[in-house]
């Protein structure tokens, strides 16, 4: 009798012992073969009270058998780290414990509170790209109904081809303290499609990017890349019909980011019912054509980003203009808070850089580096660097280097149709036509230390009415450059620019050379460009004080374009 008392009192000792320790996924019957659904396997060990379960190295399938149910547990995966997993023969998840995903109805996991998955691979290896549309599976993670999301972490994972990552698409459940660390892969349509995060959503040292893993699924077409350039977001911010209040139930805050997006076609897209504020953003938007897109009806506020941006879109052959920033009209009412501080340096832009629509924004900062380029596609008519018409907003635009892709008269500066008050100082035009121009002679415009170089052959640096605006922007240096002297050019060749840029009107005759003498020399000999309505080009000789280009056909009574720069 005490023998078998003895054997019922240990038995549920051994049961809390095995809970209380690492518990292998392989002990409640999980195939590491990848044939047989891994799902009662997950949730048995949850329902055993399983705190910590270890993945030994292998191949996990979900085929929608179940869905996985976290809740206040750590998944780690054993073997070689995610971040390095590049298996030989290009097969991927030979190394480490992989987790393939099958179905396209059966939801993978759902998320509640306290969990944390660490290095992880999660692979969809039906999601071919043989095809230009992806498949649409579900989100690898969501929300359970009526439960908050909250602290929920993702550490070191590699997540492969998902249509989806989370998607939080119960807006009456918040959910926060969501932390993402060295965790990258590729996600085909969004990576976070949320609608309501109130408290600290921390992502650092992300990676999103197709060329992070084996090129298995995009070799030949690469139609699964060419599907996220042109409809892809990084993070979408949705509501329910109220997100258009910065106080509602599905106002998307708390957000720092710090990582680097690469092919997508949109950073951060807040949709006509969504609310974005309180959020910080830095690092790389590479081949992303726009950084923050908030629709009519949509709304930002107290947001910052410092960036570098390459805004233009991946295989896209310069289809997309959009502007890397662009914010629609936002609600009539609790849109009161906007601001947004944008800074960095923007590298290249195939639009605008900046459209401002609707009465209601307040403040917005813009202050970008580099040698950046605007007004890289040919798909539009006139371009800007900043369209504002915003009755309301206040308006500061300083130190920005504006720049087109190549100059002419629809490549322009500041086009302010409207603003309550609108600064723009120290910043430099290079190659714009019409630096600043303003809808309005009553319109409370003002800067200094602004610089024109290289103006474009009928520029001009103000264009506006009346006399109270032009008195407003004083201290700046709108130059008229000196224009070089063409020769050897035919009989009676004049030239309309300056040294950097013009039109030369070649003289009557036989002609096929032109030189160029600039009106100053260079430091050192500059870069040059030549066009013609007839033949070909060629520069022959070049030095510091001159240029001399070749034309392959009489150019005789024509016109040559060129453009020179350091």
């Amino acid at each position: 009798m005490k023998r078998f008392v003895l054997v019922l009192l240990l038995f549920p000792l051994i049961a809390s012992a095995q809970q209380g320790s690492n518990v292998s996924l392989l002990t409640f019957g999980a195939d590491p073969t990848g044939t047989n659904d891994v799902a009662a396997a997950f949730n048995n060990a949850a329902a055993a009270g399983a705190s910590h379960i270890t993945v030994p190295p292998g191949k996990y399938l979900l085929n929608g058998a179940g869905t996985v149910a976290l809740n206040n547990i750590e998944i780690d995966c054993l073997g070689s780290a995610a971040g390095a997993n590049y298996g030989p023969g290009g097969v991927y998840g030979s190394n480490g414990a992989t987790f393939l995903l099958t179905s396209t109805s059966v939801q993978p996991f759902t998320v509640a509170n306290a969990v944390r998955i660490k290095n992880c691979n999660f692979y969809w290896p039906n999601q071919t790209g043989r095809s230009p549309t992806p498949i649409a599976y579900p989100p690898l993670f969501t929300e359970p109904s009526g439960t908050q999301l909250a602290n929920f972490e993702l550490i070191g994972d590699r997540i492969i081809d998902a249509y989806d990552v989370l998607d939080a698409s119960n807006v009456n459940d918040s959910m926060g303290g969501i932390q993402l660390v060295d965790t990258v892969g590729y996600a085909i349509r969004y990576w976070f499609s949320v609608a309501n995060v109130q408290e600290t959503w921390t992502i650092a040292g992300m990676a999103a990017d197709w060329n992070l893993y084996q090129n298995v699924a995009n070799a030949g077409s690469q139609y699964l890349v060419k599907w996220t350039a042109a409809n892809g977001a990084f993070i979408h911010v949705f509501g329910n019909g109220n997100g258009s209040t910065t106080t509602s139930t599905v106002s998307v805050g708390g957000l720092v980011f710090s990582g680097s997006v690469f092919a997508y076609n949109k950073l951060v897209w807040v949709d006509g019912t969504g609310a974005f504020n309180e959020s910080t953003l830095s690092g790389i938007a590479d081949s992303v054509p726009r950084v923050l897109e908030v629709d009519a009806g949509g709304c930002f506020a107290q947001v910052s980003i410092n960036m570098l941006y390459w805004s233009n879109q991946y295989l896209g052959g310069g289809v997309d203009n959009a502007p890397v920033f662009s914010f629609g009209a936002p609600a009539s009412s609790g849109c009161t808070d906007t601001g947004i501080d944008i800074g960095g340096s923007l590298i290249q832009a195939q639009g605008d850089v900046l459209d401002v629509s609707g009465p209601l924004f307040k403040t917005i900062n813009l202050h970008l580096g580099g040698n950046g380029q605007y007004a890289q596609s040919s798909t539009r008519g006139t371009y800007y660097f900043a369209n504002i018409n915003s009755a309301n907003s206040i308006f500061t635009a300083t130190g920005n280097f504006i720049q087109p892709l190549a100059p002419g008269s629809t490549k322009r500066g500041f086009n302010i149709q409207r603003c309550y008050q609108c600064v723009i100082s120290n910043n430099t035009f290079s190659g714009v036509y019409n630096p600043i121009a303003v809808a309005s002679s009553t319109i409370p415009i003002s800067g200094s230390g602004n610089i024109s170089t290289s103006p474009f052959p009928g520029s001009v640096a103000i264009v506006g009415t009346g006399d109270y605006v032009h008195a407003m922007l004083m201290g700046n240096v709108w130059a008229d450059a000196p224009s070089p002297v063409a020769s050897a050019c035919g009989s009676g060749p004049t030239v309309n620019g300056s040294d950097a840029l013009g039109t030369i009107s070649v003289g009557t005759g036989t002609v096929t050379a032109c030189t160029l003498t600039f009106a100053n020399a260079w430091s050192i000999a500059p870069r040059c460009f030549f066009s013609t309505g007839v033949g070909y080009t060629f520069i022959s000789a070049l030095s510091v004080s001159a240029v001399t280009v070749n034309i392959s056909a009489n150019d005789g009574g024509g016109s040559i374009w060129y453009w020179c720069q350091p």
